[in-house]
């Protein structure tokens, strides 16, 4: 066996052995959104979770911002408010799309560099970090396609809400 294709079982073997230790908890109202916690926010300003409601009518919503509210949860302005009578069920899932994740390496050495914030101009530096992150990009990529691979099959966390 070679050894990229080590390399990527190796990334993949603990995500497979994973989804069976998975269960369900119960969890309640007042407590769930520090169970649920908040996702690291992207460059389209959502998460890089998919959160997922079952209703008790077996209804399903998804998005990738939740609100909690005493009363009830909310995704984004546009969806309908979810009564917490409802809800017997969130499940939290990794999202980012390939594009995001192939990007993200490139994004840090810019981030490490940044050194105008607050700036409305470009620098000659600048101009310089654009090839030294596309190169990033590229000598990354394998590496982030494993990582981003195991993280799709891990199963979503799901967390039962006590009524």
């Amino acid at each position: 066996m070679s050894t990229p294709l080590r390399i990527t079982a190796g990334l993949l073997l603990p995500a497979i052995l994973s989804s069976t230790l998975h269960a369900s908890e119960t969890v309640r109202w007042a407590d769930l959104p520090k169970e649920v916690g908040k996702g690291r926010v992207l460059f389209d300003g959502q998460e890089d979770r998919e959160y997922m409601i079952i209703t008790n009518t077996g209804k399903t919503y998804r998005d990738r911002t939740l609100l909690f509210k005493p009363s009830g949860v909310r995704f984004f302005e546009p969806t309908p408010f979810i009564p917490r009578e409802q809800v017997i069920e969130i499940r939290i899932r990794h999202h980012v799309s390939w594009g995001e994740a192939f990007f993200v390496p490139g994004g840090m050495v810019a981030d490490i560099f940044e050194h105008h914030k607050g700036l409305d101009y470009v620098t000659p530096f600048d101009l310089l970090l654009i090839p030294v992150s596309v190169v990033v990009d590229l000598a990354a990529a394998p590496f982030v396609a494993a990582i981003e691979s195991g993280r799709r099959l891990v199963p979503a966390k799901v967390i039962k809400v006590a009524p």
